[in-house]
């Protein structure tokens, strides 16, 4: 069964009306083709999500009492049938913690839990620049079949809910730091080849969010992370005239 663009968008503007559950949406990750107009499912998303970033703007940051340092997720699992999840891969980087890019300060940092829309929101990693940026950043395993719209959607809204200077004093950081969204993508996984494809609504989307992308691989036992901007894939995503930037 497919879908014709105006039913995509249709289908989007009704799981926009519970945002929490957005990111959660499975056009975020088809990879067919509308069937009247032939484009990529996900490119027509991206165009939706970028005509309606003001729904995310709109989302009202939630007040936490605890502190965001905790160490209630910081144990490596047991179970070693259990080593290949997300958040075990958060906790590796934890524990290696020093990158040419900055140096990982926390995993599943908690942001949101609410029981009516039974969310809970946790950022993947943290990590801390010398420019004294903090990025909240997420990362798939490596054989995800995820998408980039994916991880700037889920990371859009933990940005929105996260008590961004309360961040930064829970964790020491200076209270002038500036808190950042990025992808943190596996080179060898799908999100990144993407990123190689003809995709102009994506790269408006990332255009307009000035989003850093932060790639990985991993070799000998560790992982190394490069450090681009969505420039550097300008020419490969069919870059289109430059957005004005917003400002989250």
């Amino acid at each position: 069964m497919g879908f014709t663009e105006s039913e995509v968008y249709h289908r989007l503007e009704n799981s926009l009306n519970d945002i929490f559950k957005f990111y959660k949406e499975d056009l975020l990750v088809y990879k067919g083709v509308t069937t009247d107009t032939g484009r990529l499912y996900n490119e027509v998303a991206a165009g939706f999500v970028y005509d309606h970033l003001s729904a995310f703007k709109a989302i009202r940051q939630h007040d936490r009492f605890a502190s965001y340092n905790t160490e209630k997720y910081k144990c490596f699992s047991r179970d070693q049938s259990n080593l290949n999840t997300e958040k075990q891969l958060n906790l590796r980087l934890l524990k290696q913690r020093d990158f040419a890019v900055g140096k990982i300060i926390d995993a599943q940092t908690p942001v949101f839990k609410d029981s009516k829309h039974k969310f809970l929101g946790k950022v993947g990693n943290l990590l801390y620049t010398k420019e004294r940026e903090l990025f909240l950043i997420n990362v798939k395993l490596q054989h995800s079949e995820q998408t980039v719209l994916r991880h700037i959607v889920e990371l859009l809204l933990m940005y929105q809910l996260i008590d961004k200077q309360k961040l930064l004093v829970d964790f020491s950081l200076p209270e002038f730091s500036e808190v950042k969204i990025a992808p943190l993508l596996f080179k060898t996984a799908s999100p990144y080849r993407e990123l190689e494809q003809d995709r102009p609504k994506l790269y408006r989307l990332m255009a307009v969010l000035d989003l850093t992308i932060f790639v990985m691989q991993k070799s000998k036992g560790k992982y190394a992370i490069a450090r681009h901007h969505y420039h550097d894939f300008g020419r490969s995503l069919g870059a289109v005239a430059e957005e004005k930037q917003v400002e989250l």
